[in-house]
């Protein structure tokens, strides 16, 4: 979302009373960018591939359904695993900071910090 944020502000301070025109092609940058998380982009996560920009790019054929359907779960799965591994190693690394907090018991007393 940051990065989405980040491409608007750009989009409306280079060109503020059209920016809305050049909405598509910010849907489609932000679509296609790789994520660092999965290594695929938002497009290719829901859909199964990653979407041509130019008619050139079009495959010559087209695959079968069962084919796409494997290829789609393939791509799902994988995207499930690399978030997992994210959040994990996200975990990991704020874990590192963290201790864990004093056991206190009913009446004991305590000195608090005012910062």
């Amino acid at each position: 979302n940051q990065e989405l944020g980040a491409m608007l502000r750009c989009l409306c301070s280079s060109n503020p009373s059209h920016w809305s025109v050049e909405l598509p092609w910010v849907e489609y940058a932000h679509n296609s960018h790789i994520s660092s998380s999965t290594s695929l982009s938002p497009f290719e996560v829901s859909h199964g591939f990653q979407p041509c920009l130019f008619p050139s790019e079009f495959p010559s054929s087209v695959v079968s359904v069962p084919q796409f359907l494997r290829r789609a779960k393939r791509t799902w799965s994988a995207a499930q695993k690399a978030l997992q591994r994210t959040a994990a190693r996200n975990q990991r690394l704020a874990d590192r900071r963290r201790r864990r907090a004093p056991d206190y018991a009913p009446g004991q007393r305590v000195w608090l910090s005012t910062r």
